[in-house]
């Protein structure tokens, strides 16, 4: 949800502060700048909030104790697919990571 609020309002700033120290090294408009894609075609993310994700892999904590979260909201006509990585900094998981797109689901 906070990338498509930062996408709805143009300010990264916010979602770069709720990151983790992996990503807070970014400034917000890099943030803009790896975002833009889907803001350029207006994506609207929202409906993905209220769908459960299908995992393409399970989730799994590695060695580097980083959770790791891959799968796809099944949104139509394209898919919207996700690679996501989180790191506990303060006791909290934030992410490290961040990948989303579109992919066209296979029949």
């Amino acid at each position: 949800m906070s990338i498509h609020d930062a996408n709805l309002s143009g300010n990264y700033t916010v979602l770069r502060d709720l990151s983790g120290p992996s990503l807070q090294k970014r400034s917000a408009s890099d943030f803009a700048n790896l975002f833009g894609p889907l803001r350029e075609r207006n994506l609207d993310l929202f409906s993905a909030a209220l769908m459960v994700p299908a995992f393409t892999s399970q989730p799994q904590v590695g060695s580097d104790n980083h959770l790791h979260l891959t799968g796809r909201f099944t949104t139509r006509p394209k898919q919207l697919v996700f690679d996501f990585v989180f790191e506990v900094d303060g006791g909290t998981w934030k992410p490290s990571s961040l990948s989303v797109g579109l992919q066209i689901p296979a029949n």
